[in-house]
């Protein structure tokens, strides 16, 4: 373990090393007296998702430790996150970047789908850039997998970024996963945060009760 990036209520992120090859890691450690049943499923999901996937543009799984300590090992990604870069840094991302990134988060995520994988909580906070901007797709606690092409049903993920479907419970496809890209690019081309200050019930209001969606400008 090199440092730490980053902490939240459930564990740490920490820079490491592997010894065996010198590649640098991400070591996601997750708090063992912070784990529910839901949050070990979660863990157990993100773990058999990222285990299945093997593409460039998303975050891939190096290894992970089932029993304590519990973590998720994955690339390191030096740029931190399209959230950070749009909203917090100096280092601004010029219109051609964010096409790039545009365009490398749609070929992740069409991988995705043609493994029948729903990312159900695609946002700019979890699409991670390097030092060259290039970016993977990352955080698969709330995927989902279509078995045998059977559509999924749930409530999950960030209600600014979410699909009319899954906030409403009805069952659901990769469909939703577009929409939350649609918004992702919007904040991509305005550097607004989506729905900035509403509370998920009347962001609910707005999507589902009455059909509107985020406004783009004419300029």
């Amino acid at each position: 373990i090199d440092y730490q990036v980053g902490c939240g209520g459930f564990g740490t992120v920490c820079k490491a090393t592997r010894l065996s090859t010198g590649e640098v890691v991400a070591v996601k450690e997750l708090r063992a007296d912070r784990l529910t049943f839901g949050s070990w499923a979660s863990l157990y999901a993100e773990v058999e998702t990222m285990a299945s996937v093997r593409n460039q543009f998303v975050l891939e799984l190096v290894g992970a430790h089932i029993t304590e300590p519990y973590r998720i090992i994955t690339r390191f990604c030096q740029g931190r996150s399209l959230f950070e870069r749009l909203h917090r840094s100096k280092n601004k991302l010029s219109p051609t970047q964010l096409t790039i990134i545009a365009y490398e988060v749609s070929v992740g995520m069409e991988h995705l789908h043609s493994v029948d994988i729903v990312h159900r909580d695609l946002k700019t906070l979890n699409i991670l850039l390097d030092d060259e901007n290039d970016c993977c797709v990352a955080d698969f606690g709330l995927a989902g997998i279509m078995k045998d092409n059977q559509e999924l049903c749930g409530g999950v993920g960030t209600p600014n970024y979410t699909a009319p479907e899954v906030l409403s419970h009805t069952r659901y496809g990769p469909k939703v996963d577009s929409f939350s890209f649609g918004v992702v690019l919007w904040e991509m081309l305005l550097h607004k945060i989506p729905y900035e200050n509403m509370r998920a019930a009347a962001i609910y209001e707005f999507v589902v009760t009455r059909g509107w969606r985020l406004s783009i400008p004419n300029d």
